[in-house]
């Protein structure tokens, strides 16, 4: 996702690792990461990555890179209906006001409301659909279980609540 703010371009990027089917191949994987600056918290020996999916989501604001969130999932993970996990942080450092959400959802989510602590929404439906902007669609990344969205909310209010409304028939 992507947009501009105060003549500033924004950016969300999401980072996926495939899951290592034996130990040498964790530890291979786990040296790429980390030769990338990426290192799992909850990883502590690269066996923890055996069968598992590690996802990485970057913020950069004007240049400013920061990591928005991470994980690491079984390979099986699947979400069905209207789950949903997504994090909430500042457009920029150092800002009050959360306002940018990223989220994850079930491939079959074809419409999230991001709601706002004024009142309004946001909505955000799939790519190709011919709605959304750049910075608002759910999209597929490759190597990743879920589908993924980020919105941000207008200036002067922050997140409340993200859901998933719509789902593909």
């Amino acid at each position: 996702a992507r947009g501009t703010e105060n003549g500033k371009e924004w950016r969300v990027t999401l980072d996926t690792w495939p899951a290592p089917v034996d130990t040498a191949e964790a530890q291979a994987t786990l040296n790429a990461m980390r030769a990338h600056g990426e290192d799992p918290a909850d990883v502590r020996k690269a066996s923890d990555l055996v069968g598992k999916i590690a996802y990485f989501v970057h913020r950069d604001y004007g240049g400013e890179w920061t990591k928005a969130m991470e994980n690491v999932v079984p390979a099986s993970d699947r979400m069905t209906t209207t789950d949903l996990i997504s994090g909430a942080l500042p457009l920029k450092s150092g800002d009050k006001d959360i306002r940018l959400v990223v989220g994850a959802v079930a491939r079959t989510a074809q419409r999230v409301n991001c709601d706002w602590t004024n009142g309004t929404a946001t909505v955000v439906e799939r790519a190709g659909t011919g709605s959304g902007t750049e910075g608002g669609v759910i999209r597929s990344a490759e190597g990743s279980p879920y589908d993924w969205f980020v919105c941000l909310a207008p200036k002067g209010t922050a997140y409340q609540d993200a859901r998933v409304t719509g789902l593909a028939q």
